[in-house]
């Protein structure tokens, strides 16, 4: 069911999903109880990994619609940090690091409360050349992705006044700047893994925020190339 959903002849049985996502979940549980404090820690996490995977719609199968993919991946990365004990470097999508809500819930937000000052969101931001992006509505092992152009930037937006610095390429750290302007609202553009269209442009550009309050510090980078695509 996964792999089809681009296939717009392919219909989706959600109760299907749910009854045996509970199943799967159910499954990990007993798989837990019964072995988890034999097994090793990365057959541990991996373990708590599927659980988390099924925790959706097993949540579902309750009529509870309330927990969120960024609280699942934050709650994923509190056992991973926590079981080896180390300083984590994580990559994700300006909206999901953010200390507080962006168009999603945010993960950033959920680490923000548990780690307090121990978490440091760095976004990144760019105005010229082209990135990568699917046409396909969800991801899954066979997405084809393509080089676009980057849409035109918005007038008075973050896009805007990051590009007018004098650097063409440089690092901010909000907590240490005493520069007034990133305590400003300003719309921000955030890029998914879809093609940026008519239609779709209104849910890329963010409401006006302040940058330093969503996040620690900002990369930004004038001029952007999309990966190389290669051919099977």
């Amino acid at each position: 069911m996964w792999e089809k959903q681009n296939d717009p002849s392919f219909k989706l049985d959600m109760n299907v999903v749910i009854k045996n996502g509970t199943e799967g979940f159910l499954l990990t549980k007993k798989a837990d109880s019964l072995y988890g404090q034999k097994i090793d820690l990365n057959s541990k996490l991996a373990l708590y990994n599927l659980e988390q995977g099924f925790k959706i719609p097993y949540e579902a199968s309750k009529k509870n619609y309330d927990v969120s993919r960024d609280l699942i991946m934050a709650e994923m990365i509190e056992k991973i940090q926590s079981g080896y004990n180390k300083k984590m470097i994580l990559f994700a999508h300006n909206g999901h690091i953010a200390l507080k809500p962006i168009i999603v819930d945010g993960m950033g937000g959920y680490l923000k409360k548990k780690y307090g000052n121990k978490y440091y969101a760095l976004a990144t931001s760019t105005v010229f050349g082209n990135y990568s992006a699917t046409t396909d509505p969800r991801a899954v092992k066979n997405n084809k992705y393509t080089s676009y152009q980057l849409p035109k930037q918005l007038e008075n937006s973050w896009e805007e006044k990051l590009g007018n610095n004098k650097y063409e390429n440089y690092f901010v750290d909000f907590n240490g700047s005493s520069e007034n302007v990133y305590g400003q609202s300003f719309k921000m553009r955030f890029l998914g893994y879809g093609p940026i269209t008519p239609p779709t442009e209104k849910f890329t550009i963010t409401e006006p925020l302040k940058l330093n309050e969503c996040f620690n510090g900002i990369i930004f980078i004038k001029q952007t190339n999309a990966s190389e695509h290669l051919l099977n």
